[in-house]
């Protein structure tokens, strides 16, 4: 096939999901590809229709009466991502899509069930995925207790899946290796490859009219950027601010979405002052050129965009090295075990105190940034790959 395919995107999240979920992920991607003449559509959970969400919410009700907590859990998101699968292998074969482009391993593991049932049998679905290692694994991470059976058989499935997926990528070479070993792969399928995300485009400000924009003064600012869940380790960044706010004065500011009680809570309990600043935005840009410092607390990560984002500003960053994070920041960014507050207190007083210091470590991240392959390259490795399924296919 020498014409470029009609690929459908599907991730399980929503619209309001696009700053810090996979919709901000995958769009720009899908653009890049519309610039190219591939037709391209994005398919949500929205997308699931009224009886569909009605129908999942019934089924979900029923599993939290009926099973055990992580059962029940599981059982919401599977079906979930069943229903998913359903819906795009229907909206290919209605609207003419050549390929599935799946954003989770079991709404591909239902799209391969499916398109048989919908007349499409060689339809290419193909996977990329976002966590870091297994399904499983993720859950595990975002504190979900599997019992032994559940978790073998999760695994087992997610093998298969990805067996019998056309394509399959991941974001580091970190996480393709941690994904085979968790499902028991001896050796790395040839079909798994590694094609991380693209350089950010991030909007350019000067510092100091990006300062004055967002009210700050001449205090010393440190930045970290997420959702507001466990996972990504806001709670280890406040006690080390707090270790180190009489000796080198700043501000902390945490840009993200989600419930923020506990951490104000937290702050308020450790006595920190000035107290955290909370905000959200869409666009990041004006806030890692306005700060000091960037800080990475996650206890998990497949990739870890935010951290690029921080080196492509020219911001100098720590890290923890989780999931995929040392193959994207190489050695651009100061590293600090996960939990480890003293750890974490040293590195922010010593870059805090010495802007010579942070001055090198940013230029380091902006080499290493610049040197990144963009999104109009990225979005070329993926066409290639598409075009490749389709035409095994025929």
């Amino acid at each position: 096939m020498t014409s470029s395919p009609r690929i459908l995107a599907v991730t399980r999240d929503h619209e309001s999901e696009r700053r810090f979920g996979l919709v901000g992920t995958v769009t720009p991607l899908l653009a890049e590809l519309q610039q190219r003449g591939v037709h391209t559509h994005l398919l949500l959970q929205s997308d699931l229709g009224v009886v569909s969400t009605r129908s999942l919410s019934i089924f979900n009700h029923a599993c939290r009466a009926l099973l055990p907590g992580p059962v029940a859990a599981v059982a919401g998101l599977l079906a979930e991502r069943w229903q998913m699968g359903r819906v795009a292998v229907r909206h290919a074969r209605k609207a003419g899509f050549d390929c599935i482009h799946c954003h989770d391993s079991f709404i591909a593991g239902a799209a391969l069930s499916w398109r048989r049932l919908y007349r499409r049998p060689r339809m290419p679905v193909g996977v990329t995925l976002h966590g870091f290692g297994c399904f499983a694994r993720t859950l595990t991470a975002e504190g979900i207790r599997l019992p032994a059976w559940l978790d073998s058989r999760l695994r087992r499935r997610e093998a298969r899946t990805l067996q019998r997926a056309n394509f399959v990528t991941v974001p580091t070479e970190l996480g393709r290796r941690a994904l085979a070993d968790d499902l028991g792969f001896r050796d790395i399928p040839g079909h798994w490859q590694v094609i991380p995300h693209g350089r950010p485009q991030l909007r350019h400000w000067q510092r100091t009219e990006a300062r004055a924009r967002l009210d700050w003064g001449d205090e010393l600012v440190v930045l970290a950027m997420g959702r507001f869940v466990p996972l990504k380790g806001f709670d280890v960044l406040l006690q080390a601010c707090a270790r180190i706010q009489e000796k080198v004065p700043h501000r902390l500011v945490l840009l993200g979405d989600g419930d923020r009680q506990a951490l104000e809570q937290t702050a308020a309990r450790l006595g920190l002052e000035p107290r955290p600043e909370f905000r959200r935005a869409e666009d990041v840009s004006i806030f890692l050129h306005a700060a000091d410092l960037y800080v990475s607390c996650s206890h998990s990560e497949s990739f870890g965009m935010a951290n690029l984002e921080a080196l492509s500003a020219g911001l100098a960053a720590i890290c923890t090295p989780v999931g995929g994070v040392p193959d994207v920041v190489g050695d651009a960014a100061r590293m600090v075990p996960v939990g480890n507050v003293p750890a974490l207190a040293a590195e922010l007083q010593e870059l805090l105190t010495h802007s010579a210091a942070r001055a090198a470590l940013a230029e380091r991240g902006r080499v290493r940034a610049d040197a990144w392959p963009g999104r109009a390259e990225i979005a070329e490795r993926y066409l290639r790959i598409c075009q490749a399924a389709v035409s095994a296919a025929d």
